[in-house]
């Protein structure tokens, strides 16, 4: 005998004794539930716990986009969170140098991915750092998207055949 039953929104299962009577919220079943005895029972619950799994992956992707970085110059950027925020704060130095006319650093340059220097100048330096917040800002609204569709599906079928791969 087995009690499902609802944790956070999500089913959940154990075997419990023959004589074990259900509590409000269980649902008893004489043998280990299905994913269709539990779409029968939590048509909702088993929707949302497929979304919640199928976003999951999105943020996963995105993450791997992060940590696998983009072309800029012939190299990678890296753009694990890190690196954004080291990205960022030069990419102001370099406006506020641009802006007051500054001197920049002779021989600046940006390690990239492959431990090489990419030498930068202020202007240079304020270019990349505006592509690489335009990368971020795409990677982050088309994962957005996937998981606004992916939660607009009807059927558990559906959302896991969603493409996540797609328009990255």
């Amino acid at each position: 005998m087995f009690k499902v039953y609802l944790v956070d929104g999500t089913p959940s299962w154990e075997r419990v004794p023959a004589d074990y009577e259900a509590h409000p919220g269980e649902v008893l079943l004489p043998e280990s539930p299905t994913l269709d005895d539990l779409g029968a029972r939590f048509p909702d619950a088993v929707m949302a716990a497929a979304a919640k799994e199928r976003c999951r992956a999105v943020d996963e992707l995105r993450e791997a986009k992060f940590a696998t970085g983009m072309d800029y110059g012939g190299k990678v950027l890296q753009l694990r969170d890190v690196d954004q925020q080291r990205i960022i704060a030069a990419g102001a130095q370099a406006k506020f140098a641009l802006i007051t006319q500054s001197p920049w650093p002779e021989g600046f340059g940006w390690i990239m991915a492959d431990n090489t220097l990419l030498p930068l100048s202020a202007a240079g330096m304020s270019a990349m750092a505006d592509a690489a917040a335009s990368q971020v800002q795409a990677w982050i609204f088309t994962g957005h998207a996937h998981k606004q569709e992916i939660r607009a599906l009807t059927d558990v079928a559906s959302i896991e055949a969603y493409d996540i791969e797609s328009g990255w």
